[in-house]
């Protein structure tokens, strides 16, 4: 699992290691950041586990992320298409 989350981040896994290992050393800012970002959650809650978490799931994330590496064109698309399918009511 660190090895997805340090790849989202853009960092290595051996550094993600240093963070969460016995050492436990801090991150830079910019790190936090996207560490907190491939986590889901918000820097304060990364740094002090304690303010506002959000309420994106896991799931949401991947789905995210699958779009990241998609051209924007089909990104546009695609969301034309989710907009479309969210104006329908669902079934019963």
């Amino acid at each position: 699992m660190y090895k997805e989350i340090a790849a989202e981040a853009g960092i290595t896994k051996s550094t993600m290691d240093s963070y969460v290992g016995s050492q436990g050393s801090m991150p830079s800012a910019d790190i936090a950041v996207r560490l907190a970002h491939a986590l889901g959650v918000s820097v304060e809650y990364l740094v002090t586990g304690e303010g506002t978490e959000t309420t994106i799931s896991r799931k949401e994330q991947h789905i995210i992320s699958c779009l990241k590496k998609i051209p924007e064109y089909e990104r546009n698309a695609l969301v034309q298409y989710i907009e479309a399918l969210s104006k329908h009511e669902a079934p019963n």
